[in-house]
């Protein structure tokens, strides 16, 4: 298979040319694809198959087919509908190449979610606030008709950190590697210490440093 190139910023509408073929002849599906992650200034890829080697595209991941185009997703964040919900997310986002944001999820202006991040919205929503900062391998999941996931304002997310079913309030801060389990709350300008383990039902109050597996209060911090 052979890629035809990078799209550059220029609107897909039917005329222009794009990575050297028409705009025109790609399915509407594509185009309208095509401008939303355009709208999110990331990269996307359009390859034309050469032949019918299945083995030979076997040899891409993720990608979608539509007539003889090839749309390469992992050249760029996944944002996919689930049961009919689709994310939402406000101005001046970022979302790294290969993050993945599916389902009912909502998030606010100025947030990032980085490499290889994933907020998973299938079976309960997710809420995320304003300049919420989700770091690389972080898993931020649900609780089927249980518990769903509500973050605060100013929160940073440390890398590999794992947000199940819980309420993260503003001004949080979860260390790398932590993971914070179904209806436990953490307060706000609370710090969650790498590598802790929060149980369910937890209750983090304001202010507080928490760590260790299970994680158990150490001291307040200032504001």
């Amino acid at each position: 298979m052979k890629i035809s190139g990078e799209l550059d910023e220029r609107e897909v509408n039917g005329v222009n040319e794009v990575s050297g073929l028409t705009a025109s002849k790609l399915p509407l599906e594509l185009r309208s694809s095509l401008r939303r992650y355009q709208s999110m200034q990331t990269s996307a890829f359009i390859c034309r198959a050469e032949g019918d080697n299945s083995e030979q595209r076997d040899n891409f991941n993720n990608f979608e087919r539509s007539d003889n185009f090839y749309y390469i997703v992992n050249a760029m964040p996944l944002i996919k509908t689930v049961c009919g919900k689709t994310p939402k997310w406000g101005n001046d986002c970022y979302f790294s190449a290969n993050a993945t944001i599916v389902g009912d999820v909502t998030m606010g202006d100025q947030c990032t979610v980085w490499f290889n991040a994933v907020v998973r919205g299938d079976v309960n929503y997710i809420r995320i606030g304003n300049r919420v900062n989700i770091q690389d391998g972080s898993c931020l999941h649900t609780l089927y008709q249980k518990a769903a996931l509500e973050i605060g304002d100013d929160v940073t997310i440390g890398h590999n950190v794992t947000l199940h079913g819980c309420t993260v309030h503003n001004c949080a801060l979860i260390g790398m590697g932590a993971t914070v389990l179904d209806h436990a709350d953490i307060g706000e300008g609370a710090i969650i210490a790498a590598g802790a383990l929060v149980l369910q039902n937890t209750k983090v109050g304001p202010g507080e440093l928490w760590g260790g597996v299970p994680a158990k209060f150490i001291k307040k911090v200032d504001p």
